[in-house]
């Protein structure tokens, strides 16, 4: 199984088979609970500094051949505005999800 999250198109959090990398910038920022992705939740806990963590956040899961992806708005001082992911978008994350250094990504 495979869980992204970027904030806006940089992958910030990247889990694979039990592996994590922290992208740059958010190391020891971002985490998502073990015992509570064991039961299906894949949500993301992120320590911000004050007034950073604002912005669109998109979690794409990936297991079994199978992927299903999101988005949602934070809101620290402005309002983000929630919008479909455009291709250059897709292509961006899954740049940044490659330059974390996983390689051999399948995407469906």
């Amino acid at each position: 199984m495979e869980i992204r999250w970027f904030k806006g198109t940089d992958c910030i959090y990247l889990y694979r088979n039990g592996h994590v990398i922290e992208g740059r910038g958010y190391e020891g920022r971002v985490s998502v609970d073990p015992q509570q992705l064991q039961r299906g939740d894949v949500s993301l806990r992120l320590r911000s500094r004050r007034g950073d963590g604002g912005g669109v956040y998109t979690c794409q899961v990936i297991s079994g051949g199978h992927q299903e992806e999101g988005r949602v708005g934070l809101r620290i001082y402005n309002w983000d505005v929630l919008k479909e992911i455009t291709a250059a978008e897709r292509k961006k994350m899954e740049e940044s999800v490659q330059s974390l250094g996983f390689r051999n990504t399948l995407w469906l």
